[in-house]
């Protein structure tokens, strides 16, 4: 791995692929797949092992091109697929363990939770309470819009996973393609 290259995770990819069809339909699926940049599209189609770190650079190619082939280019779209795969992914190894806890107890846990998928970046929660928690990434290395609009889907997915119901998100600072950090802030019953 690279040190001046951001990496992350091979599970983030992996969950992407499971969902695509489920999300989009085969047909839009096949779609994306084949507008991916070649690098990318070589990837997706070959062997992606969970615990490996590949090229943050390939996740936002992935994102970007799920905002201009299935959201008509509307970032804030695919906060849906930070649900969907948040979801999923701590749907098996951690499910037991979110039917014991609070939505406020994953919230306390982002930071922990970033670096298990990225090698750059931080995570600092600058306010929470009871159905509410304001925090901020920062020194992010490879982004877009897109990427901050599914890191906030992701944060709303693992909050959800936990019991979090009628969640509201919004970007309150950064989190453009310009932005290499993001102010977001949550509420949930």
């Amino acid at each position: 791995m690279a040190a001046s290259e951001p990496h992350v995770r091979g599970i983030v990819l992996k969950v992407y692929r499971e969902v695509l069809a489920e999300l989009y339909g085969v047909q839009s699926a096949a779609c994306i797949v084949e507008s991916l940049a070649a690098e990318t599209r070589e990837l997706w189609t070959g062997m992606i092992v969970a615990t490996e770190w590949y090229p943050n650079r390939l996740v936002v190619d992935v994102q970007e091109t799920i905002v201009r082939t299935a959201y008509a280019g509307d970032p804030t779209r695919i906060r849906e697929l930070g649900i969907v795969t948040a979801k999923r992914d701590l749907s098996g190894v951690f499910k037991v363990f979110l039917a014991i806890v609070s939505p406020q107890y994953v919230v306390s846990k982002t930071a922990s939770m970033w670096s298990r998928y990225y090698d750059h970046g931080k995570v600092q929660i600058t306010e929470q309470k009871s159905g509410y928690v304001r925090g901020r990434f920062t020194d992010v290395k490879s982004f877009s819009e897109a990427f901050w609009n599914e890191i906030l889907g992701s944060c709303m997915g693992a909050i959800e996973a936990a019991g979090g119901k009628s969640i509201q998100a919004a970007i309150v600072a950064g989190g453009t393609a310009k932005d290499s950090s993001m102010e977001a802030e949550i509420r949930w019953d």
